[in-house]
């Protein structure tokens, strides 16, 4: 999918897929949901209920980060396990 393609609009402030829009998409107040935009989620047809995923998905890429993160965090030195054990942090 290019860039300035599109499966999904906008319009009255809800999502269509193009097929299900209840106007035509040439109209002014349609707004095609580009390929190359960037989204906290997919967004869903309102009408038929098919969920549009071509976009970049920005939440995706953040929990990914944050799992990737918490895979590569370095685990505490003993020394500062045993000062937390010394003040009665930790029981172990």
């Amino acid at each position: 999918m290019k860039a300035y393609d599109f499966d999904a609009v906008a319009y009255d402030g809800a999502t269509y897929c193009v097929d299900c829009c209840p106007v035509p998409i040439e109209d002014e107040e349609v707004s095609p949901i580009f390929a190359d935009e960037e989204r906290d989620s997919s967004v869903t047809c309102d009408v038929c209920g098919m969920e549009h995923d071509y976009m970049t998905i920005l939440e995706q890429e953040e929990e990914e980060q944050q799992e990737e993160d918490l895979r590569t965090e370095p685990e505490p030195a003993e020394e500062d396990l045993d000062r937390y054990r010394q003040r009665g942090h930790c029981r172990r």
